[in-house]
């Protein structure tokens, strides 16, 4: 899609029939330039009639740096830990003087015109950005683009070994409480392809190392109907599957909920564990055992590789260990 061409002050000043001198003194509002009120109104009624916004990327060349920070999250799943992450990264930047703004891109112009209008610092992806939507960010002047967890991504590789490291807690744990047969309880979306992906290499080495059975894969719909269906057809499939390690906690939620729709209940008839320790994990009964993730410590290392790109240094960083708490409760 051909992108339209940004309406410029020159546009202003022709619609208006003034200088562009003239435009800039009424829309920068100068106090140094006396301009009539007729003049005034009508540069401003041009400006609405063409639906002009400032270019932040002049704002830039007269001196201003733009200390906005846009995170897009289109193909990112919301969840109550991708929040908290984003609250950590938040207080990151912020504490180097940069704001932080959220995104999610739509088919609207609106959508689009996003880049163009804020002209960020940086513009920041959890998973990829697609090849025209980076187009079109540079062509909007931004040059620090980043994708955090994407194939070629900045913390690619650290992403995706603790993606595996999740599954072997997870496996290992259901293993210690002699569960041999094992289900992975994917979530029932797109944007969880990816982790998923990292999530069953881990689970299929470790099971190898364990001498357990590869594990097999059922998406769970987080709708209760969907749910109740999914795990029915779980526990008629095989009646010696004994455990289910899902990609999230909400995951896990809905696996109990079509438990208890199916008149069974975790631990006797499927044992549970998901990831995340979200809030509602320990108040569900049977409350959920759980892999508990440091957001905090995910979201300093973004910060870090968002600030150095920002300071024109590599934003690769080492692969370190993201830490990791196994929380048992009662459903394994």
């Amino acid at each position: 899609m051909t992108m339209a061409p940004r309406v410029t002050s020159k546009d202003v000043a022709r619609e208006a029939g003034v200088s562009r001198a003239t435009v800039s003194y009424v829309l920068n509002r100068k106090s140094t330039q006396s301009i009539p009120e007729p003049t005034r109104r009508r540069v401003l009624d041009a400006a609405a009639r063409l639906n002009y916004s400032p270019s932040t990327a002049a704002r830039l060349l007269r001196g201003a740096r733009s200390h906005v920070v846009l995170l897009d999250l289109s193909d990112w799943p919301f969840s109550h830990n991708t929040l908290s992450m984003v609250e950590a990264l938040r207080e990151v930047l912020g504490g180097h003087g940069y704001t932080l703004v959220l995104h999610t891109r739509g088919r609207s112009p609106a959508d689009t015109d996003v880049w163009r209008t804020i002209t960020p610092a940086a513009a920041i992806s959890l998973a990829d950005f697609d090849s025209a939507t980076a187009e079109a960010i540079r062509s909007a002047g931004t040059d620090v683009i980043i994708s955090m967890f994407g194939r070629r991504a900045t913390l690619g590789n650290t992403f995706a070994g603790n993606e595996r490291r999740i599954a072997s807690m997870q496996i290992e744990h259901l293993a210690s409480r002699g569960y041999r047969k094992l289900i992975y309880a994917a979530a029932d979306e797109d944007r969880f392809r990816q982790r998923s992906n990292a999530r069953m290499a881990g689970a299929r080495s470790v099971c190898r190392r364990l001498g357990i059975q590869e594990p097999t894969v059922a998406k769970i719909p987080t709708d209760i109907e969907g749910a109740t269906s999914a795990v029915r057809d779980i526990l008629r499939s095989d009646s010696a599957l004994t455990a289910a390690f899902c990609t999230n906690d909400d995951v896990g939620l809905a696996v109990l909920a079509g438990l208890r729709a199916n008149d069974a209940t975790a631990p006797s008839a499927l044992g549970v564990i998901g990831v995340g320790d979200i809030p509602a994990a320990q108040l569900i009964t049977p409350s959920l055992t759980t892999v508990r993730v440091d957001t905090t410590w995910v979201a300093t290392h973004m910060g870090q590789a968002i600030l150095a790109a920002l300071n024109g240094e590599p934003s690769r960083l080492k692969s370190e260990k993201l830490p990791l708490t196994l929380i048992e409760r009662e459903t394994t």
